[in-house]
């Protein structure tokens, strides 16, 4: 449901993020008792899934900012609103 969700919901340019979206199950847990979901997002030569979502910004530690050009692009957050959508039911 939650790779579903995200693929309706992200930005589609050119549709290559949400197909990127990945769905499986293991078991996890703090004790490895229990199944778990995992979605993974990006890969397969989306290499912007992490911009995308967590945003990219100038601030006086960040690698982006060496030649002195302020660039800031906010964060996305379909990841954060599809497990806030999840948790309610």
């Amino acid at each position: 449901m939650a790779m579903l969700l995200y693929q309706a919901t992200v930005a589609k340019r050119t549709g290559a993020l949400a197909a990127s979206a990945h769905a499986t199950t293991e078991i996890g847990g703090a004790r490895s008792d229990r199944h778990i979901g995992v979605l993974l997002v990006g890969g397969r030569g989306v290499d912007y899934s992490l911009a995308h979502e967590f945003g990219v910004g100038d601030h006086p530690a960040s690698v982006h900012n060496l030649d002195g050009k302020q660039r800031v692009e906010v964060a996305a957050d379909d990841l954060q609103r599809v497990l806030e959508e999840l948790h309610a039911f």
